[in-house]
């Protein structure tokens, strides 16, 4: 099982990892200042594959460590090496740098707003590579583990409405469903067997799901999720 020091130093990681994309983002985003929409654009589209894949095989290789580590200590059966999650795809990167540059092609352009979702979209791009490698070798691994979505530090109510169901997780789509940046959410493989990492109870936050469902008095997830705000102070 993972301590509250594994979780905690695997999410400092990320965090860093982060600090690094944003400052190139940042630095990439000066460099255009002056372009219009239209080259700004083109250029950012052509640029930001190369920097998402820097920063994404580095949280790939950090995820991969820790799942090997974790691997190791509960000794689970069977040899298995971790893999690296690929980077994301250009045309993907492309699809989200178009939504992301919006804001240019308003009446009056919107930079900080752009910058902004060009910020996101290089945080869910390369964190996301390392919270996939997590679910990619939990599916590959002979020994099964299965994925929970573990809540540690910044985690929104959405990540721990989905934190509460426990390691039920088997695939991408549903391990990282809505999957979204700026949270530190950890996809985090267990093995059967073993017990929950420190601090993570799946009834306790099931429970607090429940309250706000009762409160809110709607099986809508829309609505008990802004009950669950209301009432953790939780985005």
């Amino acid at each position: 099982m993972p301590t509250t020091a594994e979780l905690d130093r695997l999410v400092a990681a990320n965090r860093a990892i982060r600090d690094r994309a944003t400052k190139d983002v940042k630095a990439l985003w000066a460099a255009l200042a002056g372009l219009t929409a239209e080259r700004a654009r083109d250029a950012l589209i052509a640029a930001l594959p190369a920097l998402v894949a820097r920063h994404g095989e580095v949280a790939a290789t950090v995820a991969a460590d820790f799942y090997d580590e974790q691997r190791d200590i509960v000794d689970a059966p069977g040899r298995y090496t971790a893999d690296l999650a690929p980077v994301a795809e250009p045309k993907a990167i492309a699809a989200s740098t178009r939504w992301a540059v919006a804001p240019l092609f308003q009446a009056i352009p919107d930079m900080d707003a752009t910058l902004g979702r060009l910020v996101e979209v290089v945080d869910d791009k390369t964190i996301g590579q390392g919270k996939r490698t997590q679910v990619l070798n939990a599916q590959r691994d002979p020994s099964q583990p299965r994925v929970a979505r573990v809540p540690v530090g910044k985690t929104c109510a959405w990540c721990r409405m989905l934190a509460s169901r426990g390691p039920v997780y088997q695939s991408e789509a549903t391990a990282l469903a809505a999957s979204h940046s700026h949270c530190d959410c950890t996809p985090t493989p267990i093995w059967r067997g073993s017990v929950m990492p420190d601090g993570y109870d799946p009834r306790a936050l099931y429970a607090d799901y429940r309250r706000a469902a009762d409160a809110a008095r709607s099986s809508s997830p829309k609505a008990i999720l802004a009950e669950m705000r209301k009432q953790t102070g939780l985005a």
